[in-house]
C-alpha cells in the first residue's frame, strides 16, 4: 500500500511472501483448511464473530482463500468464474478478498457505502495496482497468470504450468 513504484512494490511483496513461506504460517493455514469438515466459509464466519468481539474495533479485513485449481461442475455445467465476497460485520467497513479458481485469481471489494462513500476509489486503485504488478512481473520475465477475462467468459492470457 505504501510503495508507489511497482518494481519496488513487487520486490517487497516477494520478500514478504518468501518470509511467510519460510515461517510455515502458510502451511499451517493449509493444514487447517484441509481438516475434514472445515470449510473456508466457516473460517470466515468464525473470524467475523471473533473480530466483532475484539476490544479494538476492526474496520477492514483482507482475506486470501485458495480455491480448487481444477474446474468444478454442477449438473454437468462448468463453473466459469467466481466472485469473492467478504461479509461485513459489526465495525468492519471494508473487506478485500482474493479467491483462486482453476489457475486464476479474482479480487473482490465489499464496503459500507454509508461510512466509506469513496469505496470505488479504493477498488479502482486496487485494479490499477494489480495491473501494474502484472505488467512489472511480465517485463521481468515472469509468467503471471492474468486475472481478467474478455467478454464471453473466455480466459485471457495463458495458464501457467507449475513444476513440482
Amino acid at each position: 500500500v505504501g510503495i508507489a513504484d511497482p518494481r519496488e512494490r513487487l520486490a517487497s511483496i516477494r520478500t514478504q511472501m518468501d518470509g511467510l513461506k519460510a515461517s510455515k504460517q502458510a502451511l499451517a493455514a493449509d493444514v487447517l483448511a484441509s481438516l475434514a469438515g472445515f470449510q473456508p466459509p466457516a473460517l470466515m464466519a468464525m473470524s467475523a464473530r471473533t473480530a466483532s468481539h475484539a476490544p479494538n474495533p476492526v474496520n477492514t479485513v483482507a482475506t486470501n482463500v485458495p480455491g480448487p485449481q481444477h474446474p468444478l461442475y454442477v449438473l454437468g455445467c462448468r463453473m466459469l468464474d467466481n466472485y469473492p465476497y467478504v461479509p461485513l460485520a459489526s465495525t468492519m467497513r471494508l473487506g478485500t478478498s482474493v479467491f483462486s479458481y482453476d489457475g486464476y485469481a479474482r479480487f473482490g471489494v465489499t464496503g459500507d457505502y454509508e461510512s466509506m462513500p469513496d469505496i470505488q476509489v479504493f477498488a479502482d486503485g486496487l485494479d490499477r495496482s494489480i495491473g501494474e504488478l502484472i505488467a512489472t512481473a511480465a517485463s521481468a520475465g515472469k509468467n503471471p497468470v492474468l486475472a481478467k477475462k474478455p467478454a464471453g467468459g473466455k480466459k485471457s492470457g495463458k495458464k501457467s504450468k507449475k513444476k513440482s
